[in-house]
């Protein structure tokens, strides 16, 4: 099973960002995020690209 929602909530909680803190990097809802986080959705593929860097920049920046 992919692990990504678990790696997106697992950086995110370490940075100390809400939901509505990375939605509102990704121009999204944070319930998407919660989507995610929990393994019922997927990130839409036209954010595949932005993901990686919103979550790189979390773990530079903070």
């Amino acid at each position: 099973m992919c692990e990504l929602g678990k790696t997106i909530k697992r950086l995110r909680i370490n940075k100390k960002e809400s939901q509505q803190d990375l939605a509102d990097f990704l121009n999204i809802s944070f319930q998407s995020v919660s989507k995610w986080e929990n393994d019922i959705a997927m990130p839409d593929i036209t954010l595949l690209k932005k993901l990686p860097i919103i979550l790189m920049l979390l773990l530079i920046i903070f």
